[in-house]
């Protein structure tokens, strides 16, 4: 069985921009993990796939500390070509270290 993560690691992309994704992966290399990931550096799981979704909203949901996914027009692909970037950044990073897998937030 494979060691593999769930996404959402801890480093911020606005502030390391593709260091952040290039710093998840070797640290998930140093740990031993198997199946890496680009360590979804971007935003929070939610957030970050409806930024590129138009048709949605994202709300803070008063009196809970948490936002949800709101459908507010006809949904549709925006240009998913960060996924992609973050992907390859990854790739290359492990370079045959360990396999790749993207996220995608169900």
């Amino acid at each position: 069985m494979r060691t593999t993560v769930i996404g959402s690691y801890p480093l911020r992309y606005e502030e390391l921009g593709p260091e952040a994704v290039v710093r998840s992966v070797e640290e998930q290399l140093a740990a031993g993990v198997e199946l890496v990931s680009d360590g979804q550096t971007r935003a929070d799981m939610v957030s970050v796939y409806a930024g590129v979704l138009d048709g949605t909203e994202i709300r803070a949901e008063t009196g809970l500390n948490e936002k949800r996914l709101h459908i507010v027009g006809r949904v549709s692909l925006r240009d998913p070509s960060i996924f992609v970037e973050d992907f390859i950044t990854a790739s290359k990073t492990a370079a045959g270290r360990a396999r790749v897998k993207a996220i995608v937030t169900g």
